[in-house]
């Protein structure tokens, strides 16, 4: 791939969408704003139409809410990675990692790719098509540039596994769903088992959602112990 998938950002004005839903999240003495986004369904066609670029100076979101915003809307969704196209926003912003408030988390605006290497075939799922997956080749390095949520310049090497989704990402801005990477009897052949795919997703999610609610029972317990002076021993 290499410098095939860079493109030239332009700038467009691009009217401010208000934001009705929003909520709040508290991280120490902290609070911001965000919202769970609602992902597109798999037909629209902002998912075959190359993004806009993140314009700075007349944001369509502001940076900052929009990056908290898709880490919390990809981490609802149990994804690994999404990009604004699929929640309906047609800017150049992509979202990777952050799988809870420990983990590492990568949001890039305007992100072009400045080179690639190697080659590899692994299994790959959308959040844009729940419950298909499918086989496709990618590079296995690739170095971006991008711009952070303080327009300060970024520049990175991934390999393995974080690449393949950078690059998965990066495709949604340019218009390219996965499905476009794999022969029609390939495709054919993985939407016969989608059905049984998201029944097997919703076991998961929901043991996994499980886990989270428990947990934060557990912490709000904790903190009405302090609060009482008798937080449990075993906490």
């Amino acid at each position: 791939m290499n410098n095939e998938n860079q493109f030239e950002l332009k700038i467009s004005d691009v009217p401010k969408i208000e934001r009705p839903n929003k909520r709040l999240k508290i991280v120490g003495s902290n609070t911001f704003e965000y919202e769970i986004f609602k992902l597109v369904d798999e037909t629209d066609p902002i998912l075959s139409e190359p993004a806009q670029a993140y314009d700075f100076d007349n944001p369509i979101i502001e940076p900052a809410y929009l990056v908290l915003s898709l880490i919390e809307t990809m981490r609802k969704k149990f994804g690994i990675g999404i990009a604004a196209p699929q929640v309906g926003l047609s800017t150049r912003v992509v979202a990777l990692g952050g799988f809870d408030d420990r983990s590492p988390s990568y949001v890039m605006f305007n992100p072009i790719i400045l080179e690639s290497s190697g080659e590899v075939v692994m299994k790959e799922g959308c959040l844009s098509y729940p419950g298909l997956f499918l086989n496709v080749k990618r590079e296995s390095t690739v170095k971006v540039a991008w711009f952070d949520a303080a327009q300060k310049p970024q520049e990175r090497e991934f390999t393995g596994l974080t690449a393949r989704i950078v690059l998965h990402e990066l495709d949604h801005l340019d218009g390219v769903c996965f499905t476009r990477l794999v022969p029609k009897v390939s495709l054919d052949i993985a939407k016969g088992k989608v059905k049984a795919n998201l029944k097997k997703l919703k076991k998961q999610n929901d043991a996994e959602r499980k886990k989270e609610l428990m947990a934060t029972a557990m912490k709000n317990l904790y903190l009405e112990g302090l609060k009482n002076k008798q937080a449990p021993d075993l906490l």
